[in-house]
């Protein structure tokens, strides 16, 4: 496991270590409005958490979610937002240092390491912190459905858990099409992936 550091940030141009690229690494450039085009991918996983309410509520005799507890499951979702950083830089080789922290301005979080990915370890770093609402959407669905104050907790902490990575899986699919250049003249920010 990498060396990681809490660094709190005015950018994300704020001066993070950088590493020349490794031949034979490809560089992938993220869209500069990469929150903007990344609600594409988050669209499906709410639809599919707003299904599985639809679903409880159809089959509760009462009511699904109990309001007053849902405040409780959203600030659940944000406190796990430092450990789906944590769980990103967890990935990186031993000898590296990763960056994790916020970005206030921004209102994001952020994890960032100089040390380039394969690209199958690319895909695992982003995907890895997924089980953040992975974990309390199957929590979800299985909770019995006298116990609305428990699910009232558990689906917005799997929406913000799900949800909230979309910039992640933006940066899978860019890799994954990565055979696909992008224009040069609308390059944002780039990542350093291996073959």
């Amino acid at each position: 496991m990498p060396e990681i550091i809490w660094k709190n940030a005015k950018s994300m141009d704020a001066g993070f270590p950088c590493a020349p690229l490794p031949p034979g690494a490809e560089k992938i450039f993220i869209p500069k409005n990469n929150m903007a085009v990344s609600l594409v991918f988050a669209l499906p996983l709410a639809a599919l958490l707003f299904w599985a309410l639809w679903g409880r509520a159809c089959a509760s005799p009462g009511r699904p979610l109990e309001p007053w507890c849902i405040p409780f499951g959203v600030f659940a979702g944000i406190l796990l937002i430092p450990l789906h950083e944590w769980l990103h830089a967890a990935i990186y080789p031993k000898n590296a240092e990763a960056y994790i922290g916020l970005i206030p301005k921004q209102f994001m979080a952020y994890a960032h390491c100089a040390a380039p990915l394969s690209k199958k370890r690319f895909i695992l770093m982003c995907l890895l912190p997924m089980i953040l609402g992975l974990l309390p959407f199957l929590l979800f669905l299985i909770c019995p459905l006298n116990w609305p104050g428990a699910a009232a907790v558990l689906w917005p902490c799997a929406m913000v858990g799900l949800v909230s990575p979309s910039p992640d899986y933006l940066n899978v699919f860019l890799v994954c099409r990565a055979e696909r250049r992008f224009d040069t003249k609308r390059q944002g920010r780039p990542i350093l992936v291996l073959p």
